[in-house]
């Protein structure tokens, strides 16, 4: 039986990457704290995941020392997975969920965001999400070689960068088992599915089955008759209703994504009241605006997907939709006495931040982001005292700077109080640099008085904030943000690093290196940030840090598994000197790059295959392949997750001569 690695990577990656580099840089750079009373079980979630994840490696209570993970068959580490996950969900005490928590304008996509991670349709993302009240949850559906039911997004074009293993199709149930989501969370089949909803009758589930409809609702029919009243089934096209209905599948949403060229408002409109469907889903893209309107004035419940910016979702509820599907808006940033209260983004923070997305282009880059208006809403919102503060750096020296933030909701009879901690400790004038370094959590009580110079009291409302200070200075976070703070990292510049790497181990050649490497392009797998020209840049997507991460270095097609390191391709291709970088109405990456002579000339390449990887509205493409486009040399370390990209004209001798001392000072970068 074929070995698998202790994070399921494939053999072929195995020989590639040895001792799971990705694992264990990921568990130091990526683990995150939580926030705000949701947010302390999340982390619960999350700990015990890790702990089960991880239990065993030693004595396992009867004496035997249990295997190595990466020296476990397939089967058997598929085996362990699912036991990891049984126990997870045994152990898991579902929040106590009231109707009033609840809205049924959101739905969780692809199992809602866990600590920034999203769609990763896992067992703690779910479990989150219906601590967090969401009373529908989206899982994408797929069915194994098998004739498993499991919760996948999908077996080819994003494998990688989910499950960090190559995959062209479907895989046995064992196969999927064996994987890991985003290297930490576990992956989930039908059976623990339902074992959540056992434990808690507070949601129900949205199917998105992009592989063998039919086969996913027939076994779900097959296997868990009782349980269809708590699915509902989306549907792609009008005839797959009567798949659906004929399965005993009653609760019916028609999407829209996969019906382009043939959309008539009348004519959907129809389907929707003659059939009893609960909602119209379209995507938010251009193509579907007008239609999008035509339903919402002819009454039909409308839902738009993926959003996760609360001033886009503040936008459209006002204007032409019901609900959206979204990764990170909560409910009770909806519903609820806190949902009117939250601290507001200062003008200042607002333009630092715009500035960055305005070079990015937004979250789909060229010149479509502009037309679409996919810039944030934290630079669109027509009401900017309205802008939802999620992470803000802390400017002034004292805690004034961050009492001064205006605090959106409150009225004129009330007030607020700061605490630093769980001590109920009042906040002081105190300088910010008398805070303890580290995670802190700052909860802001909303109190009122009743008359003027009247007593105040406690209004019941309670806001979570956290504070994160480290060498760089002290950053604010809106409660469901906490995880970025422990996710933040202090950038060093090149000199910095380099200094100390020059320190512990010198080479004659070293400035030499390091000239070359300050002219160079550098990203590391696992890290938001990269170097470009002697600057570092940041990569975001959707106001979410984006990570590099591994794929195929070479076309699967052509048989290849050779693993490389794929880089956001919006800020590396501008980097490199792309005029533009966009997505053409197929789905193609275009960039444009000057042809040498005083014009331009564009690359095209399919989204959804080699050399990309696509995330929400963001993709990744390979790092080798960006520098061949741009006529530059390339080297990368796979076991490393490092990649270079060299200037023009570099000498080739002196990279072969000293290959591996420049990696060691790359490194340095990311405090390797």
């Amino acid at each position: 039986m074929k070995k698998v690695t202790r994070i399921a990577k494939a053999a072929t990656i195995a020989k590639t990457m040895k001792s799971s580099f990705v694992t264990e840089k990921l568990k130091t750079n990526r683990n995150k704290a939580t926030a705000g009373k949701t947010a302390v079980a999340c982390l619960l979630i999350f700990v015990l995941a890790f702990s089960v994840f991880f239990a065993g490696c030693g004595d396992n209570g009867g004496g035997a020392e249990q295997k190595d993970p990466a020296d476990m068959t397939t089967e058997e580490l598929a085996a362990l997975h699912k036991s990891e996950a049984a126990e997870l969900i045994r152990n898991w005490q579902p929040a106590e969920i009231t109707s009033a928590m609840q809205t049924y304008r959101l739905i969780a996509h692809g199992g809602g965001a866990i600590d920034g991670f999203v769609t990763s349709n896992s067992v703690e993302a779910v479990l989150n999400a219906v601590d967090n009240a969401f009373a529908y949850i989206e899982l994408d559906m797929g069915l194994t070689t098998d004739g498993h039911v499991v919760m996948v997004h999908d077996w080819d074009i994003s494998s990688m960068y989910y499950y960090n293993t190559p995959l062209s199709g479907p895989t046995t149930y064992d196969e999927f088992m064996a994987m890991s989501v985003y290297e930490r969370f576990h992956t989930m089949d039908i059976d623990s599915l339902i074992a959540i909803m056992d434990k808690s009758e507070s949601f129900k589930i949205v199917t998105d089955i992009k592989y063998d409809f039919e086969g996913v609702l027939s076994k779900i029919a097959e296997e868990y008759p009782d349980y269809l009243g708590r699915f509902t089934v989306q549907i792609y096209n009008y005839s797959d209703l009567e798949i659906a209905r004929g399965l005993g599948f009653e609760n019916i949403i028609l999407t829209l994504y996969n019906m382009q060229g043939r959309l008539d408002a009348n004519e959907i409109a129809d389907f929707y009241f003659e059939n009893g469907l609960k909602a119209i889903t379209a995507p938010d893209e251009e193509y579907v605006d007008k239609l999008v309107k035509a339903l919402t004035a002819k009454e039909v419940t409308v839902y738009r997907h993926p959003i996760s910016d609360y001033e886009r979702f503040l936008e459209m509820v006002d204007d032409t939709v019901y609900g959206v599907y979204t990764s990170s808006i909560l409910p009770r940033e909806i519903v609820g006495e806190n949902a009117n209260y939250y601290i507001t983004m200062p003008e200042s923070a607002r333009a630092d931040k715009g500035e960055a997305v305005r070079r990015n282009k937004g979250q789909i880059p060229g010149e479509r982001a502009a037309k679409r208006g996919h810039l944030p809403g934290y630079l669109t919102a027509a009401d900017p005292g309205k802008v939802k503060l999620t992470c803000y750096s802390v400017q002034g020296e004292t805690v004034e700077d961050i009492v001064a933030l205006t605090v959106h909701g409150l009225k004129e009879n009330q007030y607020r109080i700061y605490y630093i901690g769980d001590e109920g400790t009042r906040m002081t004038n105190q300088g910010l640099g008398d805070l303890p370094y580290g995670l802190i959590h700052m909860p802001v009580e909303i109190w009122e008085v009743e008359r003027p110079e009247g007593p105040g009291h406690f209004t019941g409302i309670t806001l979570d904030y956290y504070l994160w200070k480290d060498e760089s200075g002290v950053s604010l976070f809106d409660g469901k943000y906490g995880y970025r703070a422990m996710n933040r990292r202090v950038i060093p510049t090149m000199d910095e690093a380099f200094d100390k790497a020059v320190a512990q181990k010198k080479d004659k050649n070293d400035p030499k290196y390091i000239e070359l490497l300050k002219n160079s392009f550098i990203a590391h797998v696992g890290d938001y940030y990269y170097y470009n020209n002697g600057e570092p840049g940041i990569s975001l997507c959707e106001d979410e840090y984006f990570y590099a991460t591994l794929g195929s270095a070479k076309d699967p097609g052509e048989g290849s598994t050779e693993v490389g390191v794929y880089v956001p391709v919006a800020e590396a291709a501008r980097a490199l000197g792309a005029i533009d970088v966009g997505m053409t109405a197929a789905e193609e990456i275009a960039i444009t790059l000057s042809d040498g002579v005083g014009g331009e000339v564009t690359d095209l390449t399919p989204r959804g295959s080699y050399p990309n990887m696509p995330y929400l509205r963001k993709t990744l493409t390979y790092a080798g392949y960006l520098a061949k486009l741009t006529g530059r040399p390339y080297s990368e370390r796979a076991v490393l997750g490092l990649c270079i990209i060299f200037p023009e004209g570099t000498d080739g001798e002196l990279v072969a001569s000293g290959l591996d001392r420049i990696f060691e000072l790359a490194g340095s970068l990311y405090r390797m």
